[in-house]
Parts: structure tokens; sequence; C-alpha cells
């Protein structure tokens, strides 16, 4: 058939032809008392309607559907005007396109049987293609295929555009039809699965937990050093400063750059009465000149310096 009819709109040029061709038997000829001049008027319009069906061709339909309606709008006067051969075959395709794909419009329990029947042959045709190793078309691979969120798409970006456009065209005749669309519609979607990712909201920006590493780091590095000098407090309740001059009368030299532990009011009181004892004789009695240019003893530095952190 394809090769027949140059593929362009095979199927509808294919039941034009038979149709056509049942009317030369006289049996089936319903033109008959109609004159050569009707029959083929007649003909023609037929032709014109039916290959408006082939959905090729939907968008550009739809939007020469919306021209009219806006020029129905201008006009004002609320009738449309069919002085011509290619307004009135426009409404009539439009008329005939929305039949085509009226089944979403039918009350629920009619439009149910003919999900379920539409969806088989679409799954059929999907299994030819798949053995004849083509390409699967939409909505036609069982494997994957969604029925709820197929007929939602298929409302809301194909039927629902087209019967909205035609209910302003002949408004208010097509008002019901539009109300049981919508309700159809949302009937399906009310049976789309939620997925588990709509309810988890995920915060922009925050580092916390980067901050928090190296925190747990720079706490790591330190406590080897305070257990050296038997001064191991709660690391929870550890605030690290970076302290640049640990006492104001001690010389450069003597006290290395270090990091400096604050510690609560909690921890002081479990410190060793050795360590405070310690630092305030340090604060009270600054080393002298001389004892600050005399070099320690190996031993003595390491004692200062383990005090100091």
């Amino acid at each position: 058939l394809a090769v027949m009819y140059n593929d362009e709109s095979v199927l509808e040029n294919h039941h034009l032809a038979v149709a056509f061709k049942l009317l030369q038997i006289p049996d089936c000829d319903i033109l008959s008392n109609l004159s050569q001049k009707q029959r083929m008027s007649v003909r023609k319009m037929v032709i014109d309607m039916v290959l408006a069906t082939d959905m090729s061709k939907h968008m550009s339909l739809l939007a020469d559907l919306k021209t009219m309606v806006e020029t129905k709008k201008v006009a004002g006067s609320g009738v449309l005007n069919l002085d011509n051969y290619n307004d009135r075959i426009q409404v009539l395709q439009n008329m005939v396109h929305c039949s085509d794909l009226s089944n979403p419009t039918k009350p629920l329990d009619i439009y149910r049987l003919w999900v379920d029947r539409i969806t088989e042959e679409f799954f059929i045709q999907g299994d030819k293609e798949r053995d004849a190793g083509l390409d699967i078309s939409p909505m036609c691979d069982r494997s994957n295929a969604t029925t709820e969120k197929s007929q939602v798409g298929f409302i809301s970006y194909i039927v629902h555009p087209l019967w909205e456009t035609w209910a302003e065209l002949v408004y208010p005749d097509a008002q019901e039809i539009l109300v049981t669309l919508e309700n159809n519609r949302n009937y399906y979607e009310n049976l789309i699965p939620v997925s588990p990712t709509d309810h988890m909201e995920l915060r922009e920006g925050s580092n916390e937990d980067d901050d928090f590493e190296e925190c747990v780091d720079e706490v790591d590095e330190l406590i080897p050093t305070l257990e050296e000098d038997h001064v191991v407090p709660n690391t929870d309740d550890l605030v690290i400063e970076e302290v640049t001059d640990l006492e104001e009368g001690l010389h450069d030299s003597d006290i290395p750059h270090s990091k400096h532990i604050k510690k609560s009011k909690s921890e002081e009181d479990n410190v060793p009465k050795s360590v405070h004892d310690a630092n305030r004789v340090a604060g009270q009695n600054p080393f002298s000149e001389s004892e600050a240019s005399a070099k320690p003893s190996e031993g003595f530095t390491a004692e200062r310096t383990g005090m100091s952190q």
C-alpha cells in the first residue's frame, strides 16, 4: 500500500479508493439519485475530509481552525459566514477530525472499553514491528507503555486542544462534551503512580556536611597532642580557633604559631590544677631578657611547648 500511494496518507487514500470502488457496484451506489455534477462535488468533499484525518496534518488543521475562531471573534456578530468552498470544507474537515478523536469525549464506562481495545491494537502493531526488525511506534511497546500516562498525554496534547477550539467555534453547543473530556483526563491522571522522588526536597547551597567533616579532621589531628599532656577534654565541646599570639609577654622565637583549644567552663573544672598554676605563673612572671636569650634545654622546651598547646 505504501508503494501504491507513494507514502502519502496511505490508509486514508486506501479507504477512499475502496469506498468509491464499492460505489461502482449498482447495489451499493448510494449516490445513484444525484446528478453527475453533484456526484463530483460529493466525491471531492469526501476526499478532502477523509485525507484531513491523517494525524500528520493535525497541527496545521488545528492552526487553521484557531484562525477561523479568531476571525469569528473579530467579526463580533457571533455568526460564522461560510461564503466559499474553502471555509465550508475547513469546518467539515475539523468536524470529521473531531469525530475521529472522539473516544475520550464519551462517558467514562464507554471510553474505558475503547481504551482497552485501542491499547491492545497498538501492542499487536508493536509486536509485528519488533518481529520485522522495525522501530516500535510510540505507545506500541507493551514492555514499557503505560496506559494511564499515554491517555493523559494523548488528551492533553492532541484531543483537548482540538475540542477546546471546536467548542469555541460552535459555542455553546459543545461545552458538555468538553467537560466530559476533562473529567476523563482527571480520572486517568489519578491512576498514575506517584514517584517517590516527588516527596523529596533537596536543599540547595548547603555546605553543612563539608564544614562538619573539616571540623572532625581538625579535632582528630589535635587529640594526639592533647593526650601527650594528659589533658583530653570532651571533643563535642571543642571550639577550634586560630591564634597568632599565645601570650603577649612571650618571645616569638620561644612559642611557635599553633592552634589553640578553647574549653568550656565544665571542662576547665576537669583540667589538672598544675596546668592552671603553670599558666598563672607564666602570665604573672614573664621571662627576663637574659632568660629569653638563653638557649633552654631540649627537654624543657618540649615541656613548655606541650603546656602551651
